[in-house]
């Protein structure tokens, strides 16, 4: 019952936000040239990048174990 209502909720609260950013986000559509397409394609274009990582880059990895050893030391202190 949780879980339902817990959902329940979210939708409304969905509907709401869709409802009250709708004049806006055609406002800023307008002035920026963009439409639906270019939505649709953004939106496409981000889910085929982030299926394609696999694993972070290996720049990205060392400068997080970089981070981490140096928390660790400063706890060390």
């Amino acid at each position: 019952m949780f879980l339902a209502n817990f959902i329940y909720q979210n939708y409304c609260q969905a509907l709401e936000i869709i409802q009250i950013q709708s004049p806006h986000l055609a406002e800023l559509s307008q002035k920026l040239g963009a439409g639906e397409d270019d939505y649709e394609n953004y939106l496409r274009k981000e889910r085929d990048y982030l299926a394609s990582l696999r694993s972070e880059p290996a720049d990205e990895q060392a400068q997080a174990e970089y981070m981490e050893l140096l928390f660790e030391l400063d706890t060390m202190k």
